[in-house]
Formats: structure tokens, C-alpha cells, sequence
């Protein structure tokens, strides 16, 4: 969907799943070309690539492993639903009873996108767990503990999940003072993302994930 390529209708008829076809395609791609070890490849998936990936990684057992960075243990409606609450109380200058008011429009709202939108639709009904159970390569769980908008407590879930569907080669990392773009960020808050001062994503956090990389790499 950028310059001359195709692929704008992705925007209104793509789901998390049409995305994972992408990412076959590149790794297709990839593994014809002679400066890559079609065999050495991992993924890394952010926050709704934390869906992609296991969903890829399911169907490609060359893959080396996947890295799962602020990835969701929850479908897509309980996120969003606690995403909504979260952004209404914190609105200023609401009274309790205008912020109930508000809330009980969310539900509906969110079918109404779903029926016109086919991501949201997919994106409310999805289980991660049940395609993570599926997953058998080594698996590294990111975290920050500030995160508002996938809540820390999921990647106890994912890694859970995992190592009780019989994965042992599961680590999982989580990291204080750090927001869901893995900033460095005490509030964690998204409406404050703007005001950070430092933009650059954790020198720890992109040292494990280069360090876990390695490992399952070699």
C-alpha cells in the first residue's frame, strides 16, 4: 500500500491472518536469496505481531523461533474493552455518571466497526492461546511492566501457556519503568507517549532480544 505497490485495500479488508500471509511471502522471499540462511530465520512480533507470528510459526517448522514482544494473551475484545474503560476514566472534566454514560456505548460501537471492518472483526474473536499451544520452536515473551495497553499480567499467560503445552524452550523477560513501545516510561500512560522525552527503545530489552537471538540461531 506504499508508492507505486498495490495492497491499499489492505486497510479495509486485511485481517491479522492475510498479514501472516505476508510474512510467509517474505520468508519465501528470503530464502531464495544466496546472502540468507534460509534455515537461520526468527521472527520478532510486536504487540499485534504477537499474533502474526505464532500464527506463521505454526505452519513453518524451519523457523528458528519467535519472539513475542508486548504480544496479547487475550482476544482482541477484552483488550479493547479494558483499552476503552482505561481511556474514559482517565478523561478529565467527565463526572462519574457521564463516564458510565459513555461506557455502555463501547460494546456496541465495537460491533458496529466489526461488521464494517473485517481486521476488527477478527481482531475481537481471536484466541491467542489456541494457536500458541500449537507452537513448538523456542519462544522469547517480552513485557514492560508499565504497558496499558497489553497489561503485564499476559505474558505470564503466555509463557504458561507454552510451557503447558509442552514447550520447554520458553523465556520470558519483563522490564519495569517500560511502556508498550518499549520506551523507557515510569507512567506507561499512551496519551502521554508525546511528551517522552527519550524515544529510543531499551538497550536491555533489544539486548535480549539480540542475545536469545544468538542462542537459537546457531
Amino acid at each position: 500500500g506504499v508508492g507505486e505497490s498495490g495492497g491499499r485495500e489492505s486497510a479495509i479488508t486485511g485481517t491479522s491472518a492475510d498479514f501472516a500471509d505476508d510474512v510467509r511471502s517474505i520468508i519465501t522471499w528470503l530464502r531464495t536469496r544466496p546472502d540468507v540462511d534460509g534455515a537461520r530465520i526468527v521472527l520478532a512480533g510486536h504487540s499485534e505481531g504477537g499474533i502474526i507470528a505464532p500464527l506463521v510459526a505454526v505452519t513453518d517448522d524451519r523457523l528458528k523461533g519467535i519472539a513475542l514482544m508486548a504480544g496479547p494473551a487475550y482476544n482482541g475484545r477484552r483488550i479493547i474493552l479494558f483499552q476503552n474503560r482505561e481511556s474514559i476514566d482517565a478523561a478529565p472534566g467527565l463526572t462519574r455518571a457521564q463516564r458510565d454514560s459513555i461506557w455502555k456505548t463501547v460494546p456496541a460501537g465495537l460491533d458496529s466497526v466489526a461488521k464494517a471492518t473485517p481486521w476488527m472483526a477478527y481482531f475481537l474473536a481471536h484466541d491467542p492461546l489456541v494457536t500458541l499451544r500449537q507452537v513448538k520452536q523456542p519462544v522469547l515473551v517480552l513485557q514492560g511492566e508499565t504497558d496499558h495497553q497489553i497489561t503485564p499480567e499476559q505474558a505470564d499467560t503466555l509463557h504458561a501457556t507454552l510451557r503447558g503445552a509442552g514447550n520447554r524452550d520458553v523465556i520470558m523477560r519483563r522490564f519495569p519503568a517500560t511502556n508498550h513501545l518499549f520506551l523507557n516510561d515510569p507512567s506507561g500512560a499512551p496519551g502521554a507517549y508525546g511528551r517522552l522525552t527519550d524515544a529510543k527503545v531499551r538497550r536491555d530489552v533489544l539486548g535480549a532480544l539480540a542475545d536469545w537471538a544468538v542462542r537459537v540461531l546457531r
